[in-house]
Order: C-alpha cells, then structure tokens, then sequence
C-alpha cells in the first residue's frame, strides 16, 4: 500500500479511503422533506370505589414524510 494508506479516523478508528470524498457527487432533490412524527396522548380516570377505577385513553400519532425517495 502507498505511504498514507492506513489513517487513524477522527474516531480513533483505523481507516482508509476507499472512493476520495470528491469522487461522487451528492446532490439533495428540493422537494425532499425530512420524515417525522407527531402524536397526542389524551386520558380521563375516574374511581368509582375503594376498589374500581374506570379509565379512558385516545393514542394518536401522525407520520409524515415517510415516503421519501434519495
């Protein structure tokens, strides 16, 4: 191998470069949007007795941008 071959990496981590970083260039389609999700929690609890407790919960979680093309 060429002198510079082997580098210890910014991690500590022994690399090399296969394909120089200018080798391939990167280019981002404009209407690319990062996914994400939203979600809501609601929940009423209500004891009837010592021994009974009636609860009601609603979950719901919104996901958006999941299909993305690179």
């Amino acid at each position: 191998m060429p002198a510079g071959f082997w580098f210890w990496g910014p991690f500590g981590a022994l690399s090399f470069n296969v394909f120089p970083a200018s080798g391939f260039p990167v280019t981002i389609d404009p209407s690319f949007a990062t996914p994400y999700t939203k979600s809501y929690t609601l929940g009423v609890q209500r004891q009837l007795s010592n021994d009974w407790v009636v609860s009601a919960d609603y979950y719901h979680k919104d996901i958006e941008n999941i299909l993305g093309v690179r």
